[in-house]
């Protein structure tokens, strides 16, 4: 299922702290930012994209480059920005931003692929300490640190995100505080091409998607993707790749059919839900019977509200492959939305146990929690339990939990949950009101009365540094 996670901009209005010992410097910085995303919400709204077949997919892409890179896989976090422009950044902490835009020019998965290597090429070189140490201003250090803050929030989908996108789309100025050098470029390249190699695979994707920034470097200047302009010149880096092909000329230069079929239908997926129906159906027309086309026209007839024939479109698509949960979990929403809750959670289950995706189990959770059953709140709370095991930095999971906790009965152990999600929100405040509720009320569960004492004297400390 598609979400639109996080809106980052409503309205146009942004609500801040400002702390009083920071220099005008740093002010104006923030007043660049937050204008950038005034400026950004007359025009178009942001979002982040959660999708558990989305993310599986680049995740899998992803795996062997980090493997070959000596990175840890599971430490990698994608997030997909919803935006029309070719973009893609790297933030400390492993955090890879892409936006939507480029993943929809896409044409095949080794192009994407390509575009991925270089970004973890960057990781595991340690450009982002090393540009840090290049910069002798300490007030730009302390302006990255910033700009930094700010994209780390989208880790907890707290509001704060909006300046996490002002920086990665909208301005070239903000940009140019983090955008790596030249020879730093040149390196993530070459790393990416020896990744590629490494795995097997000719770099060939990786030329097809550098002659589509060529393509943009063409364009009036605003125009071009950032992605181009923050580089170095791409004729340059496709000489380069192209030598290096010549070198390799056995390499693979596909991957296999089943990473082919999938980016396919992650592309259809994206234009379903990003498009407006009748743009998807030229794209994807009723004579077009492929699993990609039917995967589309079911979500623009979903988008047209006509959700019968969304139904009949995906239990066509269930006939075939009976075993995708991502057919199911789409048809999930489908029914969802129809009110049949019942037959929600049935098609929800199937997907969750096809796929073990915690994304997925989240869905199925907040399904029963609107069932509302004594038994369907006892379900959620075991699902919720198990998911935030998985994912315990996702303040909304935190939220669920205290609801089903607070459903069955555990009204201590539901404020310790919402302490947690205040934590991560940073709403130091009410994460310390309903820490000591629960501090005062757990002491027979050792561990969960010593995490509301870990979260009292965290939150106590936090509001003394403001």
């Amino acid at each position: 299922m598609l979400i639109r996670c996080t809106k980052l901009f409503m309205n146009a209005r942004i609500t801040c702290k400002i702390d009083r010992n920071i220099p005008l410097f740093f002010l104006a910085l923030l007043l660049i930012v937050f204008a950038i995303i005034s400026s950004a919400a007359k025009s178009t709204a942001k979002y982040f994209i959660i999708d558990a077949e989305l993310q599986e997919h680049l995740n899998s892409l992803a795996q062997p480059i980090l493997i070959k890179a000596g990175l840890p896989p599971e430490a990698l976090k994608i997030f997909i920005i919803k935006d029309d422009s070719i973009g893609a950044f790297v933030t400390p902490g492993m955090k890879l931003f892409i936006h939507t835009g480029l993943i929809m020019r896409t044409k095949a998965p080794s192009q994407l692929l390509g575009v991925l290597a270089h970004e973890i090429g960057h990781i595991a070189a340690g450009h982002l300490i090393r540009r840090r140490d290049a910069i002798e201003d300490s007030q730009k250090i302390t302006a990255i640190g910033l700009v930094l803050g700010s994209l780390a929030a989208a880790t907890t989908q707290s509001g704060e995100v909006a300046a996490a996108t002002a920086f990665g789309t909208q301005n070239a100025r903000i940009n140019s505080l983090l955008k790596f050098s030249r020879s730093q470029e040149n390196a993530a390249d070459q790393a990416a091409v020896n990744y590629l190699i490494a795995t097997d695979t000719s770099p060939l994707g990786m030329l097809e998607f550098l002659r589509t920034l060529e393509k943009e470097e063409s364009l009036v200047i605003d125009r071009r993707s950032q992605y181009a302009s923050t580089h170095p010149h791409t004729h340059d880096r496709i000489n380069f790749v192209k030598n290096q092909i010549d070198l390799y000329p056995d390499l693979s230069p596909r991957l296999d059919a089943q990473k082919r079929d999938r980016h396919d239908r992650v592309i259809a997926k994206l234009i379903g839900f990003l498009t407006k129906p009748e743009e998807t159906f030229r794209k994807y027309p009723r004579s077009n019977t492929t699993i990609a086309a039917r995967y589309a026209q079911a979500i623009a007839f979903y988008k047209e509200a006509d959700l019968a024939k969304a139904v009949t479109e995906l239990d066509h698509l269930i006939t075939l492959e009976k075993q995708n949960p991502y057919f199911w979990e789409l048809k999930g929403q489908i029914l969802l939305e129809q009110n049949e809750k019942e037959l929600a959670r049935s098609a929800y289950e199937k997907a969750y146990s096809l796929s073990g995706n915690v994304m997925i189990l989240q869905q199925l959770a907040k399904v029963e929690l609107l069932l509302n059953t004594q038994k369907s709140n006892s379900n959620a709370l075991k699902h919720l339990e198990k998911a935030i095991r998985i994912t315990p930095d996702s303040p909304t999971t935190w939220s669920s939990l205290a609801a089903a906790q607070g459903r069955n009965g555990q009204m201590a152990l539901a404020r310790l949950s919402l302490a947690e999600e205040a934590l991560l929100r940073k709403d130091f405040a009410r994460a310390l009101k309903n820490a000591l509720f629960a501090e005062k009320n757990l002491t027979q569960n050792l561990f969960a009365h010593q995490r509301a004492l870990d979260i009292i004297n965290y939150a106590e400390r936090a509001q003394d540094r403001k």
